[in-house]
C-alpha cells in the first residue's frame, strides 16, 4: 500500500514517506486530534498475510514497547486498521548515522559522543534481554539536537527466545554483523 500525502490512515494525515525495508514503509505523519507529529510503520499488505512475517512485525512491537530509554526510539502504540498492521513512533527530525557519514566525516569528538550513546541504548536493551541483531548506521538516528536514537527492532530477539530464526539463516545485514552471529550465536 503505497500512501500520498494528505491521505488519512485512520486518525493520521500522511505527510511524506520516511524510508522503507522489507517489512514496510515509515511515514511521517500528523495525528489529527492532538496535531502531534509522528511516525507510522506500516507492514506490508502481503506480509499481513504471512502468520510467521506478521508475528516478526508483532515482535518488533513487544520489544519496542519493553524498552524506555532516552536513545532508544519510542514506541507509541500498535494497531490494525482494516487488514493493515500498523505501530506508530516517536517521530525523530534528524538523519540517521548513515546519510550523515554519506555527506561528511563528523568530527572525532561528535563521533564519539555518538557511539557513547548508541553504546548506552545498546547496553539498556542487552540488560533488558533483547538482542537488536541488526546494528548499522542506518538504524541509528542522530535527532537535531544530537541525541541518538537507535531504531528497528525488526529482527531483535529476546536473549532467551529461539523463535523465528531458523538454523542456517542469517537475521540482520551482514555487512555490520558481529562474528558470532555470522557462526550462529
Amino acid at each position: 500500500m503505497d500512501l500520498k500525502v494528505g491521505e488519512t490512515l485512520g486518525d493520521y494525515e500522511i505527510l511524506g514517506l520516511l524510508g522503507s525495508g522489507g517489512m514496510g514503509k515509515v511515514y511521517k505523519v500528523r495525528n489529527l486530534h492532538s496535531q502531534r507529529i509522528e511516525a507510522i510503520k506500516v507492514l506490508r499488505p502481503e506480509l499481513s498475510a504471512d502468520p510467521e512475517l506478521a508475528d516478526r512485525f508483532l515482535r518488533e512491537i513487544r520489544v519496542s514497547a519493553a524498552l524506555d530509554h532516552p536513545n532508544i526510539a519510542s514506541l507509541r502504540t500498535a494497531q490494525r486498521i482494516g487488514d493493515q498492521l500498523l505501530m506508530l513512533m516517536e517521530y525523530i527530525d534528524g538523519c540517521t548515522l548513515g546519510e550523515l557519514i554519506a555527506n561528511q566525516r563528523p568530527p572525532l569528538q561528535c563521533s564519539v559522543e555518538y557511539i557513547s550513546q548508541a553504546l548506552k541504548a545498546l547496553t539498556y536493551a542487552h540488560d533488558h534481554g533483547i538482542v537488536h541483531r541488526d546494528i548499522k548506521p542506518g538504524n541509528i538516528m542522530i535527532a537535531a539536537d544530537s541525541v541518538v536514537k537507535l531504531m528497528d527492532f525488526g529482527v531483535a530477539k529476546f536473549a532467551n527466545d529461539n523463535k523465528l530464526t531458523k538454523t542456517g539463516v542469517l537475521v540482520g545485514s551482514p555487512f555490520y554483523m558481529s562474528p558470532e552471529q555470522i557462526q550462529g550465536g
